[in-house]
């Protein structure tokens, strides 16, 4: 009787053990495995810009560019990050890059004549009477762009390198027909409805030959940006 007894008292307590077990178990909150924030859908840009100011370029002194103003189209595709801000890929193609007032007669000529008078007098300016327009095509592959959403608005600074090719020599025939594109951007975006932004950016644009040419008058810029963004795919 004595080890039926056992057996029994030991089964109970194996069930009750078991039992209380199952109910910790089940009492346990289920953890749900961490799932990471999609990245923003990938974006398409229109932007049109224009300097603000003159166009001042480096050449003895002178103001050699009268505007610089440039159609563009942008690429956003996002590297890290989320909804709420992050770092995007942003590479640019830029088909018209246009400068306007650009000399065609030879830079020395002025330089005699700035030698003689004060820099950009109008007796030395007046010798460059013969001036044209320059469009190239540029090429910006290498783009970040790092953003923070505060509610409906994006702030953003975007920087930028890449390449320039001119038809003719710019900004003096002394010049190169490819020149280095340099850029720095601020940015403020709002969105104006499920998949459309409204971008407007304020920006310092630099082209230069990088000392390939013989003169290097590198031209700087303040551009004023205003373009339309449009998410692509179904996200």
């Amino acid at each position: 009787m004595r080890e039926v007894a056992q057996r029994i008292a030991s089964a109970m307590l194996a069930a009750t053990t078991a039992l209380g077990c199952a109910t910790a178990l089940r009492a346990q909150p289920v953890v749900e495995p961490a799932v990471a924030a999609p990245l923003p859908a990938p974006r398409l840009a229109l932007f049109v810009s224009g300097n603000v100011g003159r166009a001042p370029a480096e050449a003895f002194g002178g103001i050699v560019v009268r505007d610089v103003r440039a159609v563009s189209l942008e690429y956003e595709q996002a590297l890290l990050g989320s909804s709420r801000g992050g770092v995007a890929w942003t590479p640019a193609l830029h088909p018209a890059l246009g400068m306007s007032g650009v000399p065609t007669t030879d830079a020395l000529i002025f330089y005699d004549c700035v030698r003689n008078f004060e820099p950009s007098a109008t007796p030395c300016v007046a010798q460059w009477s013969d001036r044209r327009t320059a469009t190239a095509v540029a090429l910006e592959p290498f783009a970040l762009r790092a953003w923070r959403r505060i509610g409906r608005v994006e702030l953003a600074v975007r920087p930028g390198i890449g390449a320039a090719l001119f038809p003719r020599a710019i900004p003096i025939p002394e010049g190169r027909r490819l020149n280095a594109l340099l850029r720095l951007d601020a940015e403020v975006a709002t969105a104006l409805g499920a998949r459309q932004r409204l971008v407007v950016r304020y920006g310092w644009w630099h082209l230069s030959n990088a000392g390939s040419a013989p003169l290097n008058p590198g031209v700087d810029v303040l551009q004023l940006r205003v373009g339309v963004t449009r998410a692509l795919g179904r996200r």
